[in-house]
């Protein structure tokens, strides 16, 4: 019975400096203005954004990657490297990739702003397609088109996601679409994410892509099958 005792004591202290400690961090911040308008404001932002930000909970099928592989090798060029690229691009193989209706391109740091016809012209549908159903001049992010061998091994080293084995990227038929990422403007929205979710489910439905959605990326990884 002691030893019961003892414990319930030393929880009571335990939970009265925990208390203690919060009631004089609150004193502590109301007493300063500066610091306690700051909080205020930023939890009503919170509140008033929380709907916009919050990730879509998402309604796709999950195409496996040997899909887009398989899809890759029949409909894409041969394996692009860097001695090979500029030859693709000349034989109009490969074509450059511009921003359009309903999508803005990222910064490229491991891939090039080209795909194969088939696959520029996809992205234009959907960006087409969010354009036409936003009507806000709303867009969303390519954040990679096509890389090179080379590119995917320089990538693999510095990001544990990537794949060290050769990537759709390297055959020109692939990009990528951020989920998190709409009108240039990082952490979600909800809505947008939605219209864009909807669109590449048509088109999967349409059997014209097949999509995985790559959560440590936070992006939507598209192969066109055509």
């Amino acid at each position: 019975m002691k030893f019961f005792s003892k414990k319930y004591l030393i929880l009571f202290i335990f939970i009265s400096l925990f208390l203690l400690t919060g009631l004089v961090g609150v004193y502590v911040i109301k007493s300063n203005p500066r610091y306690y308008n700051k909080i205020k404001n930023y939890a009503k932002s919170v509140i008033k954004t929380k709907d916009k930000t919050s990730y879509y909970n998402s309604k796709l099928i999950r195409d496996d990657y040997s899909l887009h592989r398989k899809a890759a090798k029949s409909n894409g060029n041969k394996v692009i490297s860097e001695n090979n690229i500029t030859q693709l691009i000349n034989s109009g193989k490969l074509v450059k990739v511009n921003p359009n209706n309903g999508y803005k391109i990222n910064k490229l740091t491991h891939s090039k702003h080209v795909l194969t016809p088939e696959s520029y012209n996809m992205l234009k549908k959907i960006g087409d397609d969010f354009a036409l159903k936003t009507k806000n001049n709303d867009f969303f992010v390519v954040t990679s088109l096509t890389r090179t061998i080379e590119s995917q091994q320089s990538l693999s080293r510095i990001n544990k996601n990537a794949t060290t084995n050769i990537s759709t990227h390297s055959y020109g038929v692939s990009f990528d679409i951020s989920y998190t990422r709409f009108n240039g403007k990082r952490g979600g929205n909800s809505e947008l994410q939605k219209v864009l979710e909807d669109i590449l489910i048509s088109y999967q439905k349409k059997k014209s892509i097949y999509v995985l959605m790559e959560r440590q990326s936070t992006c939507y990884h598209i192969t066109v099958r055509e």
